[in-house]
């Protein structure tokens, strides 16, 4: 069973994040990760607070994967503030883009491949 400190190094691999950018959102020290100790409640409010998308089951409980998917549909952005809500959107819009991109290759290879059918 990997620590709670290798859990957050996991996290941070997988979503390639630098350790060094960890400690700037989060506010916490530099080194904090492979410092001797246990998490605190308030450290890791500040890890949830900057990552959204840490799964507090797989690291309480080994439940689920380290990075969970979020309900965009489901964010309440009335009661963020406006950066966060500006994020959010910005993501949103992000991910529509490339969802369009992604269409418009799909029906460019669809078109490909009629044509190779026609030439048989």
């Amino acid at each position: 069973m990997k620590s709670d400190k290798e859990k957050i190094k996991q996290y941070l691999s997988i979503k390639g994040l630098s350790r060094n950018s960890f400690y700037v959102k989060t506010g916490l020290s530099i080194g904090y990760l492979d410092a001797v100790g246990t998490i605190t409640v308030t450290n890791l409010k500040k890890i949830l607070d900057n990552y959204r998308d840490f799964n507090l089951d797989w690291f309480l409980f080994d439940k689920g994967e380290p990075v969970r998917e979020i309900n965009y549909d489901s964010i309440d952005t009335e009661n963020m503030s406006l950066a966060e809500a500006e994020s959010v959107y910005s993501i949103i819009e992000a991910k529509n883009e490339l969802i369009e991109v992604l269409n418009k290759q799909l029906r460019d290879k669809e078109k490909i491949i009629k044509l190779l059918e026609k030439k048989k």
